[in-house]
């Protein structure tokens, strides 16, 4: 709404740090239930977690040394209340993957991220904010728009997920359904970063679990459509693919694509301050705190909530110690995925997953720091492929 009324809404840094002092009630009864949700089900699991791999080894260093950047953060409380959220995460993905298979979580994903677009949808409709053709609106719904892009890209793959191990036709053909209203979703939020991430996502999925002549009519239709919009189009096909790239945000976005919107000249101005605390950082997702956004806004003219960039954020809150530790996880997961997914099929889906994880951080802020439910699944699938025996379910008896 605040989009479509032209406002800006305004906020001092007193009353950003006193809102951040404040914190939120609801917030924290949602992390003790949590808390104590995931302890009595982490006790009554039959199956345990285990650490026979690189990956799992990684993690826990990682883990580690976001816990000790509490001794050297600019702004401890800060740093204690993102360390909890990210500790409580991972405790509660490992409470999933050892009770869970994998298309049982895949189930899950696709009843709560399409349970969370079809509620978006209906807010938008509520508030009459929903206005496709103007250039200035992207779809939220109940988040902001990045938020609300992740959601849909994770109920695009896990959706084609169970459609690739799905036998019953109905069910197929309900699964595609909700595919296609996930992908007018995503389009709809007009997130490139996302869009691209999901696309690379899917079609590494499919070249996996499709068979070798369904990829042949595959490819050779989309040349014979590209061909055919050239021949009908001419040369205006450059401007339409300009007009696509930018999602119909207007002309300003795309005079904003070499400084990705504003990133760049803001990770240009962080990096200022990484050389005072190159190794240990300023504190694990603290570097943005309420105390210096000012110095954004004297500087650069507007004041960011996130740096709009994982590897960013990790490299300024926790240096090239705790980012070397995060992108070492990174490449372990992706590496583990794939080789469990050469002897298990299902893992083609993980490693998918990991995939668009990378991809999406680049232009984005980590997936698997906040308190959404994306942030929550991508971390249980880091837990299934570095804490979880691959063989513990065989893969003709994966429970539905």
């Amino acid at each position: 709404m605040t989009v479509l009324e032209q406002t800006i809404v305004k906020e001092d840094s007193a009353t950003r740090i006193q809102r951040s002092e404040k914190g939120s009630v609801k917030r924290r009864v949602g992390l003790v239930v949590l808390a104590s949700t995931l302890f009595l089900s982490l006790i009554r699991a039959k199956r345990r977690f285990q650490l026979n791999t690189p990956l799992g080894w990684v993690i826990i260093c990682y883990l580690g040394w976001i816990l000790c950047s509490l001794m050297w953060s600019v702004v401890p409380m800060h740093t204690l209340k993102r360390l909890a959220v990210t500790y409580l995460m991972w405790g509660a993905a490992i409470t999933v993957v050892v009770q869970l298979s994998i298309k049982q979580l895949a189930c899950m994903a696709v009843f709560v991220t399409g349970m969370t677009l079809l509620i978006g949808f209906g807010n938008e409709i509520r508030l009459g904010t929903l206005d496709v053709f103007y250039e200035g609106w992207r779809f939220s719904g109940v988040f902001h728009a990045m938020g609300m892009g992740r959601n849909c890209s994770i109920l695009v793959v896990s959706s084609m997920y169970l459609i690739s191990v799905e036998e019953r036709v109905l069910y197929r053909n309900l699964l595609w359904c909700v595919v296609l209203v996930a992908i007018i979703g995503l389009v709809l939020t007009r997130t490139r970063t996302t869009v691209i991430s999901s696309l690379v996502c899917i079609g590494i999925y499919w070249s996996f679990v499709v068979e070798t002549r369904r990829k042949i009519v595959l490819i050779l239709g989309a040349v014979i459509c590209l061909s055919g919009a050239y021949v009908i189009v001419g040369h205006e096909v450059v401007q339409y693919g300009s007009d696509a790239a930018s999602l119909g945000r207007g002309g300003s976005s795309k005079q904003q694509v070499m400084n990705l919107t504003g990133r760049v000249p803001m990770w240009k101005y962080s990096f200022k301050f990484l050389a005072e605390r190159p190794l240990h950082g300023y504190g694990y997702n603290t570097f943005l705190n309420p105390y210096n956004v000012d110095m954004f806004y004297r500087d650069l003219g507007w004041r960011p909530s996130s740096l709009h960039s994982a590897y960013v954020s990790v490299l300024m809150g926790t240096g090239f110690i705790g980012c070397s530790l995060f992108l070492l996880m990174m490449v372990c997961a992706l590496v583990r995925s794939f080789v469990l997914a050469r002897a298990d099929p299902r893992y083609y889906y993980i490693f998918s997953i990991i995939v668009w994880v990378v991809l999406v951080q680049i232009t984005g802020g980590g997936v698997g720091t906040g308190m959404d439910f994306v942030a929550f699944y991508v971390t249980t699938c880091f837990t299934r492929v570095a804490f979880l025996p691959a063989e513990d379910v065989p893969y003709k008896q994966d429970p539905g």
